[in-house]
């Protein structure tokens, strides 16, 4: 063997010593990376968890608090109107939260019944009912009956 070959030798076996200590380089770098991206991907498990537990506890709370409010809104909505725009002419129209039309008192209703109630009805459908048709008075409530001084003893 001549000196030449002898060379090539040697830089084979060093190209091959180095192509290993590369590998080996390479191989620790992703031990490495493989212990960085499993914390990673624990993080993102354990987000996952976190979230969905938050949406479970928002929901279990929110809900008996959203039905409650659903329910207190039906008990607020009556079929029937509660208060009434009366005219002196006996006539009424449900009162919806604005001001009544000019001549139109509010009131609960326009006819007292027997048992005391007050409706809103035509004016000969309360005479009909033996009903008294009553409207509201100008300026709030109706002054009350005088009654007798008591005697003083």
């Amino acid at each position: 063997m001549d000196r030449a070959d002898l060379l090539t030798i040697l830089e084979t076996a060093n190209r091959q010593r180095t192509n290993r200590s590369d590998a080996t380089r390479s191989r620790s770098r992703s031990r490495a990376n493989a212990h960085c991206r499993y914390d990673h991907r624990k993080a993102l498990t354990i987000y996952a968890q976190t979230r969905g537990r938050l949406v479970a506890c928002l929901m279990t709370c929110l809900m008996p608090i959203l039905a409650n409010t659903a329910r207190a809104q039906d008990a607020q909505a009556p079929s029937e109107p509660q208060a009434y725009c009366v005219n002196r002419s006996a006539d009424f129209y449900p009162y919806t939260g604005e001001p009544c039309k000019t001549g139109y008192q509010l009131g609960s209703g326009n006819c007292r019944k027997t048992d005391g109630r007050m409706v809103a009805v035509p004016r000969e459908q309360c005479l009909a009912m033996a009903g008294t048709v009553e409207l509201p008075v100008e300026g709030g409530r109706p002054p009350l009956p005088r009654q007798a001084p008591k005697s003083v003893k």
